[in-house]
């Protein structure tokens, strides 16, 4: 379906063949034919990158103009809100529409975000907006609810479903459009907000999967292709420098900040002696913009001096100002190379699991004393002062596991644990840890570890769970059912 065969008005047509979009992709298409534009309910689950920001844009610019209502776009996270934020700004901005935000980033007044026309606010900000009973709320005459699958979250999804109960009862006549990239069940979200369901896995950009291993890359058609050398250390260089030279773009995902520079380094030594002179030129603005912007600290001109050898590095240590930058000139494809942990999405009521017991992740900055984080040494489970937090892209809360050596790893809560409690071997969720409970050590640096009784036993125990054999278990089964490195 072309753009201009879509009624929508010829602004918003012109708008969108200036940022390049000349046709619609099928999801988007089967959505304006089932009445998108008709102000029906929608829920879209597509893949991600299949265009549902579009979907969602191009319902609230039909409807603000149907009904000159005003509209909200409902984000789980502050992170994903302000993006969306931006993103819907510059759309606005030429359609004349004016766009606010209501996170806790952005501390605005509840009738003053309401001055709008569109309004993009976190669920919980929005659930606070209707509770104090904002005068604009009748106004409202289409909501955007992004990730709504994670209505079946135990943190997040009450509020999310006490907001949408909340629209359906009261604005009987506002649109709602839920999107996400996977729900379970969006047949039965679907009846609930009696609405049209567009279910699709077509995506632009083929998804494939594999592990690269000794210069090989093995797919999980088990196909094998070769990548690189069988002496290479570190795969994710030819990897990265491969994709760029194939044409496209490369994230490097490192699990601490000081790896997620130390694998900007190695990449950049490589990549940067193949830099064109145009390239470098833009790279340099990039570098200088780094410079000049935020605060000028050791890391942001490490930041630079990497930009300007054509990789970057993205972690939660940096300013919020060079993260954007960043991010935009990524999206330009400026950038096409960036190392990063996961350091977008955690939410401040995030609850780890302490010493004191289950604690907000924000109420750590108010404690005089800081609870211990869970952690171990061998096999026993012990205290250990919290180090950093780290953040899921899946927006999972994730619960920190600390070794006092320092090295750590990041389990949602109900990740299941190999443990002994109480005298009893079992699976068990990983929020349901103490100090004193046992848990299996296995992994490349630790196989000795299986000869220990303890682990024998536990391990023996799985296996019977499993109806399986020990020895049949593979590295890879062993770290999904849990086990510690």
């Amino acid at each position: 379906m072309k753009v201009e065969d879509i009624n929508i008005g010829l602004d918003v047509v012109r708008y969108l063949k200036a940022t390049g979009i000349e046709e619609l992709y099928p999801p988007q298409a089967e959505c304006i034919k089932k009445g998108l534009l008709d102000g029906k309910n929608f829920v879209v689950a597509i893949p991600t990158a299949s265009g549902k920001t579009l979907i969602a844009m191009l319902a609230i610019f039909s409807r603000i103009a149907a009904t000159g209502g005003k509209a909200v776009y409902l984000a789980p996270l502050r992170a994903l809100a302000s993006e969306k934020y931006y993103e819907f700004k510059e759309a606005a901005d030429q359609l004349g529409l004016k766009v606010g935000i209501a996170s806790g980033d952005f501390e605005t007044g509840i009738e003053w975000v309401g001055s709008n026309d569109i309004i993009i606010a976190t669920n919980e900000k929005f659930d606070s907006i209707i509770r104090h009973q904002a005068s604009w709320l009748n106004d409202i005459s289409i909501v955007v609810s992004d990730e709504v699958h994670l209505i079946n979250d135990s943190h997040r999804g009450p509020v999310l479903e006490v907001v949408l109960s909340q629209l359906i009862h009261k604005l009987p006549d506002c649109q709602i459009i839920a999107l996400s990239a996977t729900i379970r069940n969006a047949d039965e979200i679907a009846e609930w907000l009696n609405a049209e369901l567009v279910l699709s896995d077509w995506r632009p950009v083929e998804l494939k999967e594999g592990v690269w291993a000794k210069g090989d890359i093995y797919w999980q058609n088990r196909t094998v292709q070769e990548a690189g050398s069988a002496k290479d250390r570190d795969g994710y260089v030819f990897l990265a420098m491969q994709a760029v030279a194939d044409g496209g773009q490369s994230l490097v995902f490192a699990n601490t900040r000081a790896s997620v520079v130390q694998t900007a380094k190695k990449i950049a030594y490589s990549y940067s002696k193949l830099l064109t002179e145009e390239e470098k030129v833009e790279l340099n603005r990039i570098a200088d913009e780094i410079l000049k912007k935020g605060e000028k600290t050791l890391l942001s001109e490490e930041l630079s001096d990497l930009i300007r050898q054509g990789v970057a590095f993205h972690h939660a240590g940096l300013h919020n100002v060079h993260r954007k930058i960043i991010e935009d000139e990524f999206r330009k494809g400026n950038i096409k190379i960036i190392t990063a942990s996961p350091t977008l999405c955690i939410a401040p009521t995030t609850k780890v699991w302490t010493s004191d017991g289950s604690i907000e992740v924000e109420k750590f900055a108010e404690r005089e004393k800081l609870s211990t984080v869970i952690s171990l040494r061998g096999n026993s489970m012990i205290e250990a002062r919290p180090i950093e937090i780290l953040r899921n892209f899946n927006d999972e809360p994730l619960i920190e596991i600390t070794v006092q050596s320092g090295n750590s790893i990041s389990v949602t809560g109900n990740h299941k644990i190999l443990a002994k409690k109480d005298g009893k071997e079992m699976l068990m969720e990983a929020h349901c840890l103490k100090i004193g409970d046992m848990v299996a050590v296995a992994g490349r640096t630790a196989k000795y570890r299986f000869c220990h009784e303890k682990s024998q036993k536990l391990l023996q125990f799985v296996a019977s769970k499993m109806k399986t054999e020990i020895h049949k278990f593979s590295e890879n089964q062993l770290f999904s059912l849990g086990v510690l490195l």
